[in-house]
């Protein structure tokens, strides 16, 4: 099972979504690309900045810890792009896609506007919502 940086966020802050989150976890082998890290720090620091979390969070290196299988973002530039382009979504998100497609496993987030670029593609099996995930 792959996550993405919306999904995660919610391993180190409350917020609605965290038992779900943590569910996912627990109940399957996880990956992403490397560049979750990136993404899960800039927008814990975002959250700080407008006051939405305090001191409650968790510490960013649990992260592996919740994500024990990171992938080189180096390795899915190429694929990435290339789905960024025929999708017409941005390109970070799409890393964890091709990381779901090389995998052949599926990708859980909790962007519905990534959903819906996906959604009338050949690819619409692989992405779940969290709030429509449940454990197998």
């Amino acid at each position: 099972m792959i996550i993405d940086a919306s999904v995660a966020v919610k391993l180190l802050v409350p917020e609605d979504g965290s038992d779900r989150a943590q569910a996912v976890v627990l109940a399957e082998g996880i990956a992403a690309p490397d560049l979750i890290l990136v993404e899960v720090a800039s927008a814990i620091w975002s959250k700080l900045r407008r006051g939405e979390v305090s001191g409650r969070t968790k510490s960013l290196r649990m992260l592996p810890i919740f994500v024990p299988n990171l992938v080189s973002s180096a390795d899915l530039v190429e694929d990435a792009l290339d789905l960024a382009l025929s999708l017409g979504h941005p390109v970070y998100d799409c890393f964890y896609l091709a990381l779901a497609i090389r995998r052949d496993e599926q990708l859980v987030t909790a962007d519905r506007r990534f959903v819906a670029a996906v959604s009338g593609g050949e690819h619409r099996h692989r992405v779940f919502l969290l709030s429509n995930w449940s454990v197998r």
